[in-house]
């Protein structure tokens, strides 16, 4: 049962596209392409809500860029907001397991 709570909680969901959504409306800032090169991600990350994202984009770039071909599109950027948000929810419960860890030793 955990497994299937797991799998429907990691599936993309609404949050993810318009995340994604938004960062393309954003970022997308020299050839207007509903295309993300590292330039443009860089150069636009300074105004963008959502630095954390454009941050793990850059970080991430080459694997998010399934097709290779040096730019990331909509799919693409999609999925890259899945893993985000499934990264940094697996962070926050690890940092959450370490806390409860760590308090129990205290006792």
């Amino acid at each position: 049962v955990a497994t299937l709570d797991y799998a429907a909680e990691d599936a993309l969901n609404r949050e993810d596209e318009a995340l994604a959504a938004d960062a393309m409306r954003r970022l997308d800032v020299f050839s207007k392409n509903q295309k993300l090169s590292k330039a443009e991600i860089s150069a636009a990350l300074a105004g963008f809500d959502h630095r954390a994202f454009g941050e793990y984009l850059l970080d991430h770039f080459r694997e998010l860029d399934e097709n290779r071909d040096h730019e990331i599109e909509i799919d693409e950027l999609r999925e890259a907001a899945r893993r985000w948000r499934k990264s940094t929810r697996d962070r926050e419960r690890a940092a959450e397991r370490a806390r409860a860890g760590s308090g129990r030793e205290a006792t």
